[in-house]
Order: structure tokens, then C-alpha cells, then sequence
């Protein structure tokens, strides 16, 4: 697995770009949280695209306040793909206006045209936990509320198929704002809610010590150094 990380906007958003060979999906890419605010900052994720080759299959959003959507039409625009969203967010991305009037961040587009209406998003995610068969991987998608109600992890388990040492490698965990390198997201914003963030929390905390983790801010770590 070969992942990429792009930081966006004013927030310093993490963009994920996840991609690997497979047979049946040659030089396949998935996006997750594409938060590119401006032209620029979506050309530096075409470009690295275009040069590895990629082929972008997917766009993963793990939740929907506004540093994580910027990017949603550059990537509909570019790739024809829809979003997967958590139902339960969709009312945070219906408030994309007001929600960026708070923070003061225009909502156009300078490639493109008005940023909604973007939706449907893709009906993929559901319940407490769903997987998706995306690209050769089996995505374990964990509904972690808290930091919003919809907020998800995604979690990549080592491809048995193609290493046979794959049980000794570890899974890689993208968490957006659930958890973070020494903290967690804040619940003071629309949706946020401390004790469901806590729950969220106590059930990452059983994951494998070696998972690695991708969060949506800063850097990345391991489930043994957070918990």
C-alpha cells in the first residue's frame, strides 16, 4: 500500500490518497477527505495522480464539516466520482454555507461553479459498521460518533491474498477528526457530543497496538502510542 498526503486550506486539512496494484483494478486510488480549498491546492493532488498513474476510484469522506469537503467538486469535476458519507452527516453538509460563514471561508469554487448542490452521495455506509469492497481492499468502515454524528474511521487490513506475511503487517487506520497524534476532535461544533466522542474512543482502543493511524490533522501514529 502506497499513501499519500496532501494538506489543504486554512485548517491544514489531511488529504489521503491510498492506491496499490491489483490485477483486477490496475493502479487504482482512493481519495479520502478531499479538503483542496483553491485550484492550487487540487493541481498538486492532479499532478501527483497523473505522474503515479493513478486511476482514482473512490472518494471517502469521514465526516462532513467544511475543512474536509472543499474539495468534493474539484474531484466530481475531474473524476466523476461521488462522495460516501455517513447518513447521519448529511444534515452537517446541507449547512456547508453556514458553516463556512462561521469560520469566514468562500464557498466558490475557482475552477468550478456554485460548491452545492453536490449530493447524492453514494448509500455505501450504514449502521455501526459496514465494509466496502473497493480496489482489491476490504474497507472496515467504523461509525465513531462524537466529533460529528456521522463521523466514521476507515480501516485497511493487510491483503492476505497478495503477502503471505500479511498477518504480521499492520492495518492502517484513517481516522479524520475522531482521533489525532496526542488528542481527539472537538465536540463544541454542530452534532459534537463529548460522551459518544469517549465511546468512540474506548472502541478504537481495542483495535491491534501496530494499527496505524492517518488522522485528519497532523501527523501519523500508532493505536499503542494513543492509548
Amino acid at each position: 500500500m502506497q499513501i499519500k498526503t496532501f494538506v489543504n486550506n486554512a485548517f491544514r486539512e489531511s488529504c489521503h490518497i491510498v492506491s496499490h496494484f491489483s490485477d483486477s483494478q490496475p493502479h487504482a486510488a482512493i481519495i479520502i477527505d478531499c479538503g483542496a480549498h483553491i485550484s492550487a491546492e487540487f493541481d498538486r493532488i492532479r499532478t501527483y495522480l497523473t505522474q503515479e498513474e493513478l486511476n482514482p476510484v473512490a472518494h471517502l469522506l469521514t465526516h462532513a464539516h467544511i475543512d474536509h469537503v472543499l474539495g468534493l467538486k474539484y474531484v466530481m469535476d475531474e473524476y466523476l466520482l461521488r462522495p460516501y458519507l455517513h447518513p447521519d452527516d448529511a444534515p452537517i453538509f446541507a449547512s456547508s454555507y453556514e458553516q463556512a460563514a462561521m469560520f469566514g471561508i468562500p464557498l466558490l469554487n475557482d475552477m468550478t461553479t456554485e460548491f452545492i448542490p453536490l449530493p447524492p452521495f453514494v448509500q455505501g455506509i450504514h449502521g455501526e459498521q459496514t465494509t466496502l469492497h473497493i480496489a482489491g481492499y476490504d474497507i472496515v468502515v467504523l461509525h465513531t460518533p462524537g466529533h460529528s454524528p456521522g463521523s466514521v474511521c476507515y480501516l485497511f487490513q493487510p491483503n492476505c491474498s497478495n503477502n503471505t506475511d500479511a498477518q504480521s503487517q499492520p492495518a492502517i487506520l484513517f481516522s479524520g477528526d475522531t482521533l489525532f497524534q496526542q488528542g481527539y476532535g472537538r465536540t463544541d461544533l454542530q452534532g459534537g457530543d463529548y460522551g459518544q466522542l469517549m465511546a468512540s474512543l474506548g472502541r478504537l482502543a481495542q483495535l491491534p497496538n501496530n494499527t496505524i493511524v492517518y488522522p485528519g490533522h497532523g501527523y501519523y501514529t500508532t493505536i499503542a502510542d494513543e492509548f
